[in-house]
């Protein structure tokens, strides 16, 4: 009969590094979660925003001063600043029932239309990693007139 030796001890006690590991490796991997969900929030708002501004900017690009127009015999197509900015709230005002939209302004002038839409979108997973919970956007959309219809 032989006799069992008793399994060898390293001068080293590795044991609960594994541990260790896996909880800077699952850190990791929750900050690079949150990294990408948090980033792909951030662009597809504000690629709704610039959507929705460049929806305003178009409607209030159709905003011709029509008496300029009609004197020209069309050869002279420019914005009335105050019908355009008027198209284009009502055209914000219509189609912004998103709740990370926190504000808009147009201004025209005769030569052209710029609608800003401002908003904010709240971190799902990077608000507990960092110091910010949120994150402010805009977006920008210029339009030059043109005749509707």
């Amino acid at each position: 009969m032989t006799a069992r030796s008793a399994p060898r001890r390293s001068s080293r006690d590795d044991r609960g590094q594994i541990y260790l590991w896996a909880m800077l490796l699952s850190l990791l991997l929750f900050g690079l979660a949150g990294l990408s969900v948090d980033l792909w929030r951030a662009i597809s708002a504000w690629r709704s925003f610039a959507a929705t501004a460049d929806a305003a900017a178009a409607a209030g690009a159709s905003g011709i001063d029509e008496a300029v127009f009609r004197t020209s015999g069309g050869a002279t197509v420019q914005l009335d600043p105050a019908s355009a900015e008027a198209l284009a709230y009502q055209n914000l005002a219509a189609q912004t029932d998103d709740s990370e939209i926190t504000g808009y302004t147009a201004s025209a002038t005769t030569e052209q239309i710029t609608v800003v839409v401002n908003g904010q979108i709240d971190f799902a997973l990077l608000g507990i990693l960092t110091s910010t919970d949120s994150l402010s956007l805009s977006a920008t959309a210029t339009a030059d007139p043109r005749p509707s219809g």
